[in-house]
C-alpha cells in the first residue's frame, strides 16, 4: 500500500482537463445560440424591421457620437 492509504489521505479527484472545460464552454454557447434562433423565428417580418430601426437609433444616438469625437 502507498503511503497516502495508510496515513487515511485519499488521492485528490482528477480536475477535469483544459479540453473538458472548452467543450463544456462551447456546448454552453451553443445552447444560448439555439435559445436566440429560436426566439427570433417567433418573430414577424415587421417586428424585426422595428427592431432593426431601434438598434440602428441606439448607433446613430450612442456610438457614432464617440466615434466622432475620438476621431477629432
Amino acid at each position: 500500500m502507498s503511503e497516502e492509504k495508510k496515513d487515511g489521505i485519499s488521492p485528490v479527484a482528477s480536475t477535469p482537463s483544459i479540453d473538458e472545460g472548452q467543450i463544456a464552454a462551447e456546448k454552453q454557447m451553443r445552447d444560448i445560440g439555439a435559445d436566440l434562433y429560436l426566439e427570433v423565428r417567433q418573430y414577424t417580418r415587421e417586428e424585426l424591421d422595428e427592431e432593426r430601426k431601434i438598434v440602428l437609433r441606439k448607433i446613430d444616438w450612442v456610438i457614432m457620437p464617440m466615434v466622432i469625437l475620438s476621431f477629432f
